[in-house]
């Protein structure tokens, strides 16, 4: 006896005719998807192919510049600076798509801009004030970017470009621009901000600098999908990176 054809579709493997709520075909046992399971199964396969060239690639760059001793002082941290922002453009470019609407800024408000700087400067402050109590208290050391620029002809400047201006940029478009827009295709939103504030808290290479990076890319990450707009993170991280600056600056006031 035939089957109802109003009750049936086509194997997509053997071509049969098979119940139309059947997830296997009775005949070849292929799974049946349809063409829309598919399509979003192929671009999260290809979102997951993304993330990870772009962050082994992003993890490679900062490994050979922190663990080689022959890549040390300015000159190689322009080079870090340069190649890690290429990536990031060449990989923006490719899912631009995706994160093009990132790039508005519809909901912009001054006074939350104001919230969102003071509180930056604020986290700003405790964590460098911990930081260097760390560093004298138990490594009886002293770490200072300063010392890298000053012999330039624009120290402040350039030392505010490369620490405070281009990582807020570049590191705001890689982590809440591309990974965690990659991420909100594969997992739940909160778990998306938790693995992306992971990685970007391993990706800067310090054991002692872990345990502040991660809940303030945990913040960054729930400024991101709250405000949905790449511009209050990048602000956030250029104040909190500026503040670090100020303190040293102040540090070496009279040097």
């Amino acid at each position: 006896m035939e089957q109802d054809a109003g009750s049936s579709k086509i194997c997509t493997n053997c071509i049969q005719l098979i119940p139309e709520s059947s997830p296997f075909c009775t005949f070849c046992g292929q799974r049946q998807d349809n063409g829309e399971d598919l399509r979003e199964e192929e671009r999260r396969a290809r979102w997951l192919r993304l993330l990870t060239i772009f962050y082994m690639a992003d993890l490679v760059v900062c490994t050979v510049a922190n663990f080689n001793n022959q890549f040390t002082g300015l000159y190689w941290l322009l080079i870090t600076e340069s190649v890690l922002a290429v990536l990031t453009l060449v990989f923006m470019l490719i899912v631009w798509k995706e994160v093009k609407p990132l790039f508005q800024w519809k909901s912009f408000s001054l006074p939350k801009v104001l919230v969102y700087m003071i509180a930056a400067i604020l986290f700003g402050i405790a964590v460098n004030v911990l930081v260097k109590w760390l560093n004298r208290s138990i490594f009886d050391q002293e770490v200072y970017y300063y010392r890298s620029f000053r012999h330039l002809p624009y120290p402040k400047f350039s030392m505010v470009m490369l620490i405070a201006i281009l990582p807020a940029i570049f590191e705001e478009l890689a982590y809440r621009g591309i990974i965690l827009q990659g991420l909100f295709k594969l997992v739940l939103e909160r778990q998306a901000i938790l693995i992306a504030a992971f990685l970007f808290a391993i990706i800067h290479m310090s054991l002692i600098s872990f345990f502040w990076l991660l809940p303030f890319a945990i913040w960054l990450g729930n400024v991101r999908l709250k405000e949905n707009t790449i511009w209050y993170g990048v602000l956030i991280h250029f104040f909190f990176n500026l503040t670090a600056c100020i303190f040293e600056f102040w540090e070496f006031r009279n040097v």
